[in-house]
């Protein structure tokens, strides 16, 4: 996960602020998580797509036994 771009100490802080419209650092900031998550998604995907691959194959051997 990504660190937020700003903390207590950001002089622009004010209530509402950590908004994409508002804020360019926020901005950047969302973008690189989406970036993340898009990523995670990607691999935990790969990683169940391989295990039902494996699954149907390990049906298959048997039926054939």
């Amino acid at each position: 996960m990504t660190e937020r771009p700003c903390g207590k100490d950001c002089p622009r802080r004010k209530p509402g602020c950590q908004n994409e419209e508002t804020c360019e650092k926020w901005k950047e900031h969302m973008i690189r998580v989406r970036a993340d998550r898009a990523e995670r998604k990607k691999r935990v995907g790969a990683a169940a797509d391989y295990r039902e691959v494996r699954r149907i194959k390990q049906r298959r051997y048997q039926e054939r036994g």
